[in-house]
């Protein structure tokens, strides 16, 4: 076996492999006339240039199209992707953006019968995803609609090409070939056979129609660039099937190394026998036994009789290793639900198929899998691993745990009787009611995500001398219900995916106090990330230090397929009799 790599490597210029894999992964980097009807308002998300390398800058523009005859005011969230080097500086006016969620907040009028457009521009992470993606979602409310638009490009390195080959059995002129490439994905492949034949396939299998020299090249390409790779190899030509083969049986024609090989003739025979394994050792046994400790390729021979009255005969026998089989995870422990990814480690040659039991009944088939269990409990994973030589197996225990239940936790928003509240940010409401003395002692919840949730606000409340907050549990259910439709729908505001606002989903939970606002947050896994966020950010800021709130419920929900996985919703209520407010 051989291996070979180069360092030839090129950005992709018209190059069609390149191009083609590209417009796959990029099918979805524009989302245009995203224009409902009744709405005035049209847009298009973009991403240019479409790949870069590491630390390149890259550019995504939100277009905004107003076909009105008047102005009209739009609202958007953007999350950028991790590790996305934004230029803060050349931020549009009227933006805010949360440094460590990677958030962006806009809001401003598009005049009747024009186009605004607002650009983003970072620097791509010098560190890169292992499928290069930079994935950036906006989502955009003009009043009449709530649009989601995704946009998505790529940074990473090139490519190197290398790989190894194998010949299946010789004399035969068949080989197998394993690419051996690495870079960020996706990578695709172009192997060129030196015959004219080509093929796509990642590890191919080639029969020559003659024995001789050929020169293999792959090429292998990501949407940064491609680099190939390229050998000699030399072709062995077919040899004729050893005469009289049929009348040796062998137990296994392709045994491992170090197993018992049983030969024996097809016919009864009362002539003296006598056998050549092909490796220097001889028997003169009717039906011998043999074990070969090396790999290769043998010629057992059989002779019969002596002298002129003899004849041979003679068959082949391909000899290796069997293969090597570990299973690997990085997920000992998972929850209910949860995916789950093994990989088969093997340093088999020619490995011929892979199984998986995930002791609950399902099973796969291939070298990486992922699955998902749907009750707790402890599993054991066994994966076999076969080639012609024999098969493997490893186990792997798998503790599967409940889905963990999370409190829902949300900000931003503002007190009023019937009519709906604006979208974020949302005015405090001021009262000419005087806050009275901070109270001394806060019941707290049972839970420990709802305790850490009510101490952290009320610890930034007494800092600012104002009142404490109770705990509701009519307001943990309105945010529970909110953190969820945000995670379950894929998307982050104040609007629930039915239209619903704020005081909607107080009315819906039970609760009969007055609306006192609501902050939400996503992107932070842990809520001390999020209230620091609020803290910064003058519209929360004034939810959370509300002079109208008396009391408070949070929650939190998680869904790893989603670009913030983390979602987190905090209502805000007043239990004092109701007052005519000032806005401020």
């Amino acid at each position: 076996m051989k291996s070979f790599s180069s360092s030839r490597c090129w950005r992709i210029v018209g190059l069609a492999i390149g191009v083609t894999l590209w417009l796959a992964l990029s099918a979805a980097a524009a989302n245009a006339d995203t224009g409902e009807p009744g709405s005035p308002i049209s847009a298009q998300w973009a991403v240019q240039p479409p790949a870069v390398f590491p630390g390149e800058p890259l550019t995504y523009t939100l277009t905004l199209q107003n076909s009105g005859e008047a102005d009209h005011w739009v609202t958007i969230s953007a999350n950028l992707p991790p590790g996305l080097e934004l230029a803060l500086p050349a931020l549009p006016v009227g933006s805010s953006y949360g440094l460590r969620s990677g958030d962006l907040h806009w809001a401003g009028d598009v005049a009747a019968h024009s186009t605004y457009t607002l650009e983003f521009t970072g620097l791509a992470p010098l560190e890169p995803r292992s499928d290069g993606r930079l994935a950036a979602y906006v989502a955009l409310d003009d009043g009449f609609q709530l649009v989601h638009l995704s946009a998505t490009g790529w940074a990473g390195t090139l490519p190197t090409a290398a790989f190894t080959y194998t010949v299946a059995l010789e004399p035969a002129p068949t080989i197998q070939f394993t690419d051996l490439s690495q870079g960020v994905g996706p990578l695709s492949t172009w192997w060129e056979f030196g015959d004219g034949a080509t093929s796509v396939e990642q590890n191919p299998i080639h029969t020559y129609p003659a024995g001789g020299q050929y020169t293999v090249r792959l090429t292998t390409a990501s949407p940064g660039g491609a680099d190939s790779a390229a050998q000699t190899l030399v072709v062995a030509s077919p040899a004729a099937e050893p005469a009289s083969r049929h009348d040796i049986l062998v137990s296994d024609d392709t045994p491992a190394v170090g197993q018992p090989v049983y030969l024996r003739s097809s016919e009864t025979v009362s002539v003296t026998l006598f056998w050549d394994f092909g490796n220097g050792v001889t028997a003169d046994e009717a039906n011998p036994m043999h074990v070969y400790q090396q790999p290769g390729l043998y010629t057992v021979t059989r002779m019969l009789g002596e002298g002129a009255a003899s004849f041979q005969s003679s068959t082949l026998l391909a000899v290796d290793y069997p293969p090597l089989a570990s299973i690997q995870t990085d997920q000992p422990q998972v929850s209910v639900g949860e995916l789950v990814a093994f990989t088969a480690l093997t340093s088999a040659p020619e490995v011929m198929s892979y199984y998986w039991d995930f002791g609950d009944g399902n099973s796969g088939n291939h070298g990486l899998v992922a699955h998902s269990y749907g009750a707790a409990g402890s599993y054991s994973v066994t994966l076999a691993v076969s080639n012609a030589y024999g098969v493997a197996l490893d186990t792997l225990a798998i503790r599967v745990s409940p889905n963990q239940l999370y409190l829902p936790l949300v900000t931003n928003g503002a007190q009023w009787s019937e009519s709906p509240p604006a979208l974020e940010p949302v005015e405090e409401i001021t009262t000419t009611v005087i806050a009275p003395e901070p109270e001394p002692d806060i019941a707290l919840p049972a839970d420990p995500l709802a305790q850490e949730i009510l101490q952290a606000i009320n610890a930034e409340r007494q800092a600012a001398g104002l009142p404490l907050l109770a705990w509701s549990d009519q307001l943990v259910r309105s945010a529970q219900h909110h953190s969820d439709d945000m995670a379950t729908q894929w998307f982050s505001g104040h609007l629930g995916s039915n239209g619903s606002h704020p005081i909607d989903r107080l009315r819906q939970a039970s609760y009969t106090g007055d609306y006192a606002g609501e902050c939400t947050a996503w992107g932070f896994d842990d809520f001390s990330s999020a209230i620091a966020w609020w803290m910064t950010s003058p519209p929360h800021r004034v939810i959370v230090l509300s002079t109208v709130a008396t009391e408070i419920g949070g929650a939190h929900s998680y869904n790893p397929d989603t670009p913030s996985v983390h979602y987190w919703t905090i209502d805000f209520g007043s239990s004092r009799p109701p007052v005519s407010p000032t806005t401020e």
